[in-house]
């Protein structure tokens, strides 16, 4: 469930598929539109549908609490 909904600009949408290190099909594939779609949304000819809105949202807030563990992983590191 998408904690805050958030609009997401063209190139929002690009900077989210490359910081996930995903082509456009990829992308496409895991929220099921079509690669021409994604291009679509990126260049700003289309927006996506508030379903495909959610997901996108999902996609960003799984990737946002990965990287924060991460970090959070990174910072408390034992030295052995």
């Amino acid at each position: 469930m998408v904690k805050t909904m958030v609009m997401l600009s063209p190139k929002d949408i690009r900077e989210l598929r490359l910081a996930l290190d995903l082509t456009g099909g990829e992308l496409a594939q895991k929220i099921g539109v079509t690669e021409d779609t994604v291009w679509r949304w990126e260049r700003g000819d289309r927006h996506p549908t508030y379903k495909r809105m959610v997901q996108l949202n999902e996609l960003r807030e799984a990737h946002e609490a990965l990287a924060k563990l991460n970090d959070m992983g990174k910072r408390h590191k034992v030295s052995r």
